[in-house]
């Protein structure tokens, strides 16, 4: 039996024709917790798969919540004429699981390992943190994702608010100083609403 997250993706992944990789992500930062490159592909950036899984696991939760506020987001399938993308939200968490596959790859391969790795990781994900450092943290990478001028972002964010660059990096916030935040990223991106809520 796999005892950690690298494990049960080693795991899991193995035997499927055409996957690329193979994930475990926290959708509250769009961090990696654990993922396998399984192309061995050095130029591929999984803290990118990771940061772009979580903004879908996110937008399918606003969107399910409007025919459903009650619901709790399961599953999204996305992906182009070459590739495919499977995730699944783990249960009553804020983590995901996701594997990237050739086109080719069928969903009857895919799925039943997907969910081995959903049900097996649950035991070993780390606890759960402060609410309010988890928003601060979703709030910054959120801006450094989507930044016209990422290298800059802090610095802007950091003269908005008042909040020293440093305490924004560590995400080390007030709650009273995340509507601010949310704002200010709002003000930067030139968008109405972020997909954060706070």
């Amino acid at each position: 039996m796999p005892k950690n997250l690298d494990q049960i993706l080693e795991k899991y992944s193995q035997g499927i024709n055409g996957i690329h990789v193979a994930l475990v992500g926290n959708s509250s930062e769009g961090t990696v917790l654990a993922a396998r490159n399984c192309l061995d592909n050095n130029d591929l950036d999984v803290d990118a798969v990771a940061a772009y899984a979580s903004d879908l696991i996110n937008a399918n939760e606003r969107f399910c919540h409007i025919f459903d506020p009650g619901t709790a987001v399961d599953f999204v399938l996305g992906g182009s004429k070459d590739n495919k993308l499977l995730m699944r939200a783990i249960p009553d968490t804020r983590f995901f699981v996701v594997f990237v596959v050739d086109a080719k790859t069928t969903m009857k391969d895919v799925l039943p390992q997907l969910n081995k790795v959903l049900k097996e990781s649950k035991a070993t994900l780390p606890a759960a943190t402060s609410n309010e450092k988890n928003k601060a943290q979703a709030l910054v990478e959120y801006a450094k994702r989507y930044a016209p001028d990422p290298t800059f972002v802090l610095m802007r964010l950091a003269l908005k608010t008042g909040i020293a660059p440093n305490r924004l990096e560590r995400a080390e916030l007030e709650d009273s100083e995340l509507q601010p935040l949310y704002d200010s990223i709002k003000d930067i991106l030139g968008i109405e609403r972020l997909p954060i809520s706070i």
